[in-house]
């Protein structure tokens, strides 16, 4: 199904920044692990939840694989979405402005 520009702004707000937020972790996965665009996209799926967490969701049931990666999303700015994607090693990601970095007295 091919969705052309009107089409899609006349969708649901939040359905659009789901739209927006799968394709950001999708991205971002296949960045992390190396493929680029060899990985077929259709085998990533993500559930998205109402508190707007984001966790890797298996088409086929098998989650083992998905489990070694996590992903964070965030806005860097209003009308943004970032995702980024790690090996769950025990990282923990913490998210910092500009101005609270750089901006004190």
């Amino acid at each position: 199904m091919i969705l052309k520009k009107s089409g899609f702004i006349s969708l649901n707000q939040a359905y659009r920044k789901n739209c927006f937020t799968s394709w950001t972790g999708k991205e971002a996965f296949i960045k992390a692990i190396g493929t680029g665009l060899s990985f077929p996209l259709k085998e990533i799926e993500f559930k998205i939840n109402s508190k707007k967490t984001i966790k890797f969701q298996s088409k086929h049931g098998d989650l083992s694989y998905w489990r070694k990666w996590n992903i964070y999303t965030f806005n860097p700015l209003p009308n943004f979405i970032s995702s980024l994607v790690v090996e769950n090693n025990g990282l923990k990601i913490r998210k910092y402005s500009w101005d609270d970095a750089f901006m004190q007295d």
